[in-house]
This record gives structure tokens, C-alpha cells and sequence, in this order.
């Protein structure tokens, strides 16, 4: 019997595959299936994809022509992209020289990367864990999405589906990071103000 993980579960490194894809799907077209070989025109390149197009618009076929596809970007890309921000050297970021022998340093860089990347916390990125034989670690670029025959999607490989409630999740951040609305930034010199003011309260 599956079992669905509720929003307080923890998945085990055992848990992943079973409780994110299910890997037994038909061959229709729908939302949250993750297909290969994807030509993402703007890039130039093929790749992972996800089809992001609510379910009730696909089986309306006789309106949909067309499918919101997002791109899955392997995490290794993110994470050289993010350590070469830092200033880290070209072998650091490959991952042929070790980041550094300190335990705490890299304590340190899994606390702020996992925080903006790895549970989701930065809106136009989403988490995929990897699938065995199917793709590495990933995330769903939200930045890099494009609108896709039907017919194209259909003739690639469906790699999987995603079991609900992240099959329901991803839209659902998908919504969030595109009706985000812009605001100007309170300055440091601000913030530090308040918030010393609030040590100083505590201490009352």
C-alpha cells in the first residue's frame, strides 16, 4: 500500500523514491510528469523537464495545443554557480579540490546553502531528490520555462510522475514565485538598529 507523507514527515534517504516519484505511470501527458530530453529553445539545449499545465487544462484537449514546461537543472550547476559567487577557486567548484579541511567551515556553507536551496526556501527553485538511473539531485528552475506542443511532450521518454502532495506543491510554488511583488529593501543600518533594540529590550 503507499503510504502519503503528510507536511511533518521526514523522508529517509530509503523513503525518497517511494514516497517522491511513482515510477509506474502511463504514457498520457499530465501535471508534475518529469520528461527527458526537453529542447529548451532559448538555450539552445535539452534537458530535463517538468509540465507545470494544471490537469484539467490538458484533458481539456480540444483547447490545449500548448504545455508550460519547466527546466530541471541539475544541483551540481547550482551549487558551482553558487560557490563561484563566493569566491571559491575553479577546482573547488568542480569538486576536484576539497572545500577546506575544517569542519566547521563546511558546517557552515550546508546551513546556507541547504537554507536557500535544499528545503526549497528560495521561490524559484524546487527540490528534486535524485531517482536512481534517471537523474542526479535536481532542482526546477521556475527562471527557465517555455510553452511546448503537446505532441513534442508526448513522443519524449516520461521519466516519472511526482506522488502528491509534491505533485500538488510544485504549481503551488510555481504561483508563488511568478505573483511575487516587488518591494524596496529596509537598509542594514535599519535593521541592526531594530534589532538592537530588541537585545536591549530582552535585557530589561
Amino acid at each position: 500500500m503507499t503510504r502519503t507523507p503528510s507536511e511533518h514527515s521526514i523522508l529517509t534517504v530509503e523513503d525518497v523514491t517511494q514516497d517522491f516519484y511513482l515510477l509506474d505511470c502511463n504514457a498520457h501527458v499530465e501535471q508534475s510528469a518529469i520528461y527527458g530530453e526537453v529542447t529548451f529553445s532559448a538555450l539552445g539545449v535539452a534537458s530535463l523537464g517538468i509540465v507545470l499545465t494544471a490537469q484539467c487544462d490538458i484533458e481539456d484537449a480540444a483547447s490545449t495545443n500548448y504545455l508550460l514546461v519547466a527546466r530541471v537543472v541539475p544541483m551540481g550547476m547550482i551549487f558551482a554557480t553558487w560557490l563561484e559567487r563566493k569566491g571559491y577557486s575553479e577546482g573547488e567548484m568542480r569538486g576536484d579540490v576539497p572545500i577546506g579541511p575544517e569542519r566547521a567551515k563546511c558546517n557552515s556553507l550546508f546551513r546556507e546553502f541547504s537554507e536557500t536551496y535544499l528545503r526549497n526556501k528560495a521561490l524559484k527553485y524546487y527540490l528534486l531528490p535524485a531517482l536512481d538511473g534517471k537523474f542526479a539531485t535536481s532542482v526546477i528552475s521556475f527562471e527557465i520555462t517555455q510553452c511546448t506542443q503537446i505532441q513534442s511532450i508526448e513522443r519524449l521518454p516520461k521519466l516519472c510522475v511526482l506522488r502528491s502532495p509534491f505533485r500538488e506543491a510544485v504549481p503551488a510554488h510555481y504561483s508563488a514565485y511568478i505573483g511575487r511583488v516587488g518591494t524596496p529593501r529596509l537598509s542594514d543600518d535599519y535593521l541592526r538598529a531594530e534589532f538592537n533594540s530588541f537585545c536591549k529590550m530582552k535585557d530589561r
